[in-house]
């Protein structure tokens, strides 16, 4: 078989929590996963859960490598599916960004229901553009997230776990794994 679903996983190599790509491969295989594979050095894990329901899926990955580090990883998982999906997605029906920006998706979880929506709807700062289609996707102006002035922890105090990736970097993960 091979791989089915996508952990992006928030926090890795930052804040004083280190793990190599080749621990962390390790981690994911002993719980189970088969064809575990990582992509960069950004905690983005690829693995097989055959059919395994993306939500489920991540409780027990989240769980097992807390169980395993002994630190919280705020893990959001989706199918391969569902990345390649995103990865050729037109997010703003045509509009492309000047050369320079940043597509990001911000993936959360929960999904957000309509009045978390707006809230992160009135974190965006003039200048950027936002989409919410489940997950966040977002662009940021020249230089990406550190020029922009969103304000991340604001974000976070409304959903439970998110991460970004830019669209680029999916791109790229799917062209690697399928």
């Amino acid at each position: 078989m091979a791989p089915t679903h996508v952990a992006f996983l928030r926090g890795m190599n930052v804040g004083g929590h280190r793990i190599t790509n080749d621990d962390l491969t390790a981690h994911v295989a002993a719980l189970g996963f088969a064809h575990v594979a990582t992509f960069q050095a950004s905690g983005n894990v690829v693995f097989d859960a055959g059919d395994g329901d993306p939500a489920e899926v991540e409780v027990e990955l989240q769980r097992g490598l807390e169980a395993a580090l002994g630190y919280a990883v705020p893990t959001i998982v989706r199918s391969l599916d569902d990345v390649r999906r995103l990865a050729a997605a037109d997010p703003f029906d045509g509009w492309h960004a000047p050369d320079g920006g940043k597509l990001q998706v911000t993936f959360l979880r929960p999904a957000p229901d309509d009045e978390v929506a707006a809230e992160l709807a009135a974190c965006v700062p003039k200048g950027d553009r936002a989409r919410l289609d489940g997950d966040v996707w977002w662009w940021h102006p020249v230089g990406g997230l550190s020029t922009s002035d969103f304000d991340p922890q604001a974000a976070a105090r409304l959903v439970d776990v998110w991460t970004m990736r830019t669209q680029g970097t999916l791109q790229r993960l799917v062209k690697k794994f399928g």
